[in-house]
């Protein structure tokens, strides 16, 4: 799996969070160093789709947008 760049990341079995201000938040703990960095890319890989989902939608008719 391609290694995604974002705001989670592996440290040890916790999976942190960049809070972009200087510091972290611990989100999860997992049972090894290799789960924790799947969680980690994998919850990249959703944050990523969401943006580009976002995008698609900018264009639509906000009436058929479901909440």
């Amino acid at each position: 799996m391609k290694d995604i760049e974002g705001l989670y990341f592996a440290d040890g079995v916790a999976v942190e969070r960049d809070l972009q201000n200087g510091k972290t938040i611990s989100i999860a703990f997992a049972d090894s160093n290799e789960t924790a960095k799947r969680i980690s890319n994998a919850l990249n890989w959703l944050d990523e789709m969401d943006e580009a989902d976002e995008i698609e939608r900018e264009g639509e008719d906000k009436q058929w947008v479901v909440r």
